[in-house]
């Protein structure tokens, strides 16, 4: 079984290769909400959806801590001077009492496949100070080694 596993993650990265040397990367990231304005304080949740955009079946790479330090999107916010906002750094103490949530593994993802997965902005950057934000994200790519870059979404924040 292990034997069929390697086999078949070795076609999955073969088939890659080959189709993104001759095309863009095989996903695409979509981030968007519900609403492009929030209260300071208030719950931002962000929707981003990853679609398997090539013409085979590939393996999603996926986690349950994709948003966090380590996981597989990248998450950037910037002012509205085009300065990016610093990550909200936890405490060894505050990092300790969040659960241990990974889990990862690989979902065989067919063309036109998609994955949509929430994050909250709020608890990734500190939105205190009213004002117009970009953000965007973009995934790391395991198989290619590179990086699928999202649309741009702008939020307004008011007091």
């Amino acid at each position: 079984m292990k034997t069929f596993k390697t086999l078949a993650v070795t076609v999955a990265l073969y088939g890659c290769a080959s189709y993104c040397s001759a095309q863009n990367q095989p996903f695409s990231v979509t981030i968007s909400a519900k609403t492009t304005t929030f209260q300071v304080g208030k719950t931002i949740p962000i929707l981003v959806s990853t679609k398997n955009v090539s013409n085979q079946t590939l393996p999603l790479l996926i986690g349950s801590d994709d948003f966090n330090e380590q996981g597989g999107f990248e998450v950037t916010v910037k002012n509205a001077d085009g300065q990016p906002l610093s990550r909200i750094q936890l405490s060894p103490e505050e990092r300790e009492r969040r659960p241990k949530t990974w889990s990862g593994g690989t979902l065989p993802f067919a063309p036109g496949d998609e994955s949509k997965r929430t994050f909250f902005l709020n608890e990734l950057f500190d939105l205190s100070v009213p004002g117009k934000y970009t953000v965007s994200t973009r995934r790391k790519e395991k198989l290619t080694k590179g990086f699928e870059n999202s649309n741009v979404l702008t939020l307004t924040i008011t007091p």
